[in-house]
């Protein structure tokens, strides 16, 4: 019973938890297999932002429960936080919500010992959970959950329902994990939380954090996951733009809508105004930054005036990415309780392939403008001698070498752009 196999879906804080787990498991004896048919256990991280991740969530059960060596499985998550009446009906062995992911040695411990099944979800959770030790076994990138939670709840927004209320990770533990992934050899750490800007340890702010991440010792760069715009000011981006060697040349600006209408129907914090005055102050700090976003197609009631007038300010913003979304019912939330009705999903679907024309040609754009710069890359994998890796900006870069760099940080000059089918990457020259 000592082979185990992950799956995880959804974000970044999904992600550094499923790492976090899988380094524990390892370190109490267990064998991570990457074939779901060779594994006595099976732990699901799940997700529930969307109707699309509770459907990828159940099927991923499923197809747990069918695997070849018939394994325990053990689903954990917001899809499972918010679903507890779902598996009264659909029966696995352990189940937990987004609390007791750091307890998951012991529940198996519990269910190997009697064999019944556990069913453990927290719907009051207070506090923030640490994991006693953490390790990256396979990524180049680490990840730092420093912050968990969230206190605005957007109309369209289940997450505060599923994750609770905003918390933190100390901030001497933050510095500490970043210390000890650096001795560890990474060369990027993602800081990432549901709210991520909403870290606040009593009376030290995230401010407070990324001042002392900046004096930290060492050849590292820090990226942050996403930001919501409310919450950052122009303190914050003259300490980002003051050390490019630490702070990684990407902003994930949350957007989300680009109608004011449509931003107070959400419940969004600041106007398209605001937002277009915090891109313009980050660009004139930060020289080629890469200012991405989320942004959600058809909300509500969007009139087809509104939709122009969002591709309209989406154009002057000019995205180098974004990730973009139909929006997606959730029931409980208040968009669910004020739209009876949501667009006609064609209509929804044409505003959609839009909306992602727009980003294909302001990414085109925007990697354009990186033509003939050198950027600093962070080799990720390595099929010699073609070496595929992420530049600061977060864009991915393909280059030459005879030599094996997985790992390293590398100067590339950029010499092309390419096209994938779907996405556009950089071609360059080790310098």
């Amino acid at each position: 019973m000592k082979t185990f196999f992950t799956i995880n879906l959804g974000c970044k804080v999904n992600l550094f938890e499923t790492n976090a787990i899988t380094y524990q498991l390892v370190k109490q004896g267990y064998k991570h297999v990457d074939d779901i048919n060779k594994a006595n256990i099976v732990l699901i991280n799940t997700c529930s932002v969307t109707n699309k991740a509770d459907a990828k969530s159940r099927n991923m059960i499923n197809r747990a429960k069918q695997a070849k060596l018939k394994p325990i499985v053990l689903v954990m998550g917001c899809f499972s936080q918010v679903n507890k009446e779902w598996f009264k009906k659909n029966k696995v062995d352990i189940v937990i919500g987004c609390q007791y992911k750091n307890k998951i040695v012991d529940l198996l411990k519990q269910y190997l010992k009697n064999h019944k099944p556990i069913i453990k979800i927290n719907q009051n959770i207070k506090s923030f959970e640490e994991f006693k030790c953490f390790k990256h076994l396979d990524n180049t990138r680490a990840f730092l959950k420093i912050q968990d939670g969230c206190n605005f709840f957007c109309s369209y927004c289940l997450i505060p329902y599923c994750r609770g209320r905003q918390r933190a990770m100390k901030h001497a533990h933050v510095l500490q994990a970043i210390k000890q992934y650096v001795k560890q050899g990474y060369k990027e750490i993602v800081l990432t939380g549901v709210n991520t800007a909403g870290y606040k340890d009593g009376n030290y702010t995230f401010y407070n954090l990324l001042k002392d991440i900046n004096n930290l010792k060492g050849n590292f760069r820090v990226r942050i996951s996403s930001l919501e715009p409310f919450q950052i000011d122009k303190k914050i981006i003259d300490l980002l733009a003051s050390n490019p060697n630490r702070w990684a040349n990407q902003i994930h600006l949350c957007l989300q809508a680009a109608n004011n209408q449509i931003l107070k129907d959400m419940n969004r914090k600041y106007t398209i105004e605001q937002f277009k005055s915090l891109c313009k102050y980050i660009r004139n700090k930060m020289h080629s930054v890469a200012i991405t976003t989320d942004y959600i197609v058809a909300f509500g009631n969007e009139t087809q005036q509104q939709f122009y007038d969002s591709l309209k300010n989406l154009k002057d913003i000019n995205f180098a990415n974004m990730n973009v979304f139909i929006y997606s019912r959730r029931k409980g939330t208040v968009a669910d309780k004020k739209y009876v009705k949501d667009i006609n999903p064609l209509i929804a679907r044409e505003r959609y392939n839009k909306v992602v024309g727009l980003k294909q040609q302001c990414q085109k754009q925007y990697l354009k403008s990186l033509i003939g710069k050198t950027l600093q890359v962070i080799v990720e994998r390595s099929k010699t001698p073609l070496m595929h890796g992420y530049s600061s900006e977060f864009v991915k870069v393909v280059f030459r070498s005879s030599k094996n760099l997985q790992h390293h940080q590398i100067n590339v000059k950029i010499t092309d752009l390419k096209f994938d089918g779907q996405n556009y990457y950089l071609l360059g020259k080790k310098q």
